[in-house]
């Protein structure tokens, strides 16, 4: 551990908690997230978690990081080079029963998953996090099995019509 802090190394715990909670029992921290200081602007947030939805003594540490800083998109040359495609969902195309169907999916999702029945666990930031990250997936699974897209090249760009463009 002491090899990681001369390197520069930084605790994330320690940029957002002055004491960060013990991780083991409640009584020591043995688990820590070290980040090179390169990319201590993009860390989000960090912080320690009981893991309420799992039977263990231990406390896990989660770090959220910024993906933007480590995404870099493509050039249009090098998409149009590389053919490379994007799926563009077509909201406007949706019928009634379009709709009705991406409901039903939706729902079907749903229970399939039991999501239905983690409303009494929504106790801590953490269960409810899960419970949109589950919510999130189920959203993109339909949204995939059921709205109409085309594909387009990424040079290709169509802009949002101005009633979806939010100004300041």
């Amino acid at each position: 551990m002491k090899h990681i802090i001369n390197q520069g190394y930084i605790d994330t715990q320690l940029l957002f908690e002055p004491l960060p909670s013990p991780t083991f029992n409640h009584i020591s921290r043995i688990d820590s997230i070290f980040v090179h200081p390169n990319i201590q602007e993009s860390i989000i947030h960090c912080h320690t978690d009981d893991c309420s939805l799992y039977n263990t003594d231990y406390s896990m540490v989660v770090c959220a990081i910024s993906r933007s800083d480590f995404i870099i998109s493509k050039s249009n040359a090098t998409q149009k080079r590389k053919h490379l495609k994007r799926k563009i969902f077509q909201f406007d195309c949706m019928t009634d029963a379009t709709w009705t169907n991406y409901v039903l999916k939706t729902d079907e999702l749903i229970i399939e998953s039991d999501l239905h029945r983690s409303s009494a666990s929504l106790n801590s930031q953490t269960n409810i996090n899960s419970l949109n990250d589950s919510l999130e997936q189920i959203l993109r699974t339909t949204t995939n099995s059921v709205v109409p897209y085309k594909w387009s090249s990424n040079s290709h760009i169509e802009n949002k019509p101005k009633s979806l463009v939010i100004t300041h």
